[in-house]
């Protein structure tokens, strides 16, 4: 069972709601095979773009993570692609927020071939407006040879566009799917 640490920021939430929202994401830790070794909480009035929480916060859940010899963090807070870059480095652990959770728990759950192709289908939805800093030289660009005298492409640009494609890929694979599905049934219907 991977040992992880449950953090979060509190902006509106008063003391039974925000310890509520702790106990039910623990409980979803617990249906993805982690185990919660502490709880860090911060109150506060607004989002730090950089971290979400501050940085004496960041600095003291790096502290319990290393006491508590945790294997990653959750967050119960929806974060940004900025946010987990800059968390994973600062905390050196894996961090995922609560939509990641829930997906790795529909992933571990997909037994058929279109629960497989819809979870993926999500998971890439979730990872392309997080891409932002995901490679360090994003802003590199690629042009053409003689001819071609553009400004070229992002490296980000091209992940974009590829994560689109595969997208629209397992989407036609549903479709596809489905309707052999239904064929199918009103084949099967066909012959009683």
């Amino acid at each position: 069972m991977k040992s992880i640490v449950l953090a979060g920021l509190r902006i509106q939430e008063n003391e039974a709601e925000w310890e509520q929202k702790l106990s039910e994401a623990a409980m979803l830790c617990k249906a993805c095979g982690m185990e919660v070794k502490a709880r860090v909480s911060q109150k506060g009035q607004k989002t730090h773009p950089r971290t979400l929480i501050g940085s004496g916060k960041v600095a003291e859940l790096k502290q319990i993570s290393v006491a508590e010899q945790a294997e990653g963090v959750v967050f119960i807070n929806e974060l940004s692609g900025i946010q987990l870059r800059n968390l994973s480095q600062e905390l050196a652990l894996s961090v995922i927020d609560r939509s990641a959770l829930i997906l790795e728990i529909f992933e571990q759950r997909a037994r058929t071939r279109q629960a497989r192709l819809q979870v993926e289908a999500a998971r890439l939805a979730y990872q392309l407006p997080r891409l932002v800093l995901g490679q360090i030289h994003a802003d590199q660009q690629q042009g053409g040879g003689v001819r071609n005298r553009g400004a070229g492409e992002t490296r980000l640009e091209r992940s974009r566009r590829t994560i689109e494609k595969q997208i629209r890929d397992l989407h036609a694979q549903l479709k596809q799917l489905q309707l052999q599905q239904s064929v199918q049934s009103r084949n099967a219907a066909a012959a009683d």
